[in-house]
């Protein structure tokens, strides 16, 4: 992931190292941004609801009975960091995706209803007519040919 700095903290005398994956909050907008724009239709949704923590941490701690070792201790640190990281990146992304499947659901509420509203209009249009100029009447009516008297 872009911009997300990962750091740690080495201390020696109480046989800790510490991992800080910072900056996860704008790693998690640009992932939902740039999504977004990627899509042909950009959805207007407000980012900032989506409660992602700026850092995690994730610490390794080493017993006195083991040996030290920094670098273990670093992958130990890391992978309770990034655990930590990635479970929150999920459940706020199902979260997203969750909110973007309901806009999808709503707008095609909408193209349903607005079908439903032509149909009507269509049908009223079409019974009008056929009290006018008989039943045999139709607006769009490929069956018949029509012919013109010259």
């Amino acid at each position: 992931m872009e911009n997300i700095n990962v750091k740690y903290i080495i201390d020696k005398s109480n046989r800790k190292v510490i991992c800080l994956i910072e900056n996860t909050r704008e790693a998690f907008y640009h992932f939902m941004y740039d999504w977004n724009t990627k899509t042909d239709f950009v959805f207007r949704i407000d980012y900032k609801k989506y409660k992602m923590n700026n850092a995690f941490r994730g610490v390794a701690t080493c017993s006195p009975n083991d040996e030290w070792d920094e670098k273990l201790g670093k992958q130990i640190a890391y992978a309770r960091a990034r655990y930590k990281f990635d479970r929150s990146f999920f459940n706020q992304a199902n979260r997203f995706v969750n909110d973007v499947d309901a806009r999808f659901n709503q707008m095609c509420d909408e193209i349903n209803n607005y079908g439903r509203r032509i149909e009507e209009k269509y049908n009223y249009r079409q019974k009008k007519l056929e009290e006018k100029f008989g039943e045999d009447f139709s607006l769009f009516n490929s069956d018949k040919s029509v012919t013109q008297d010259t």
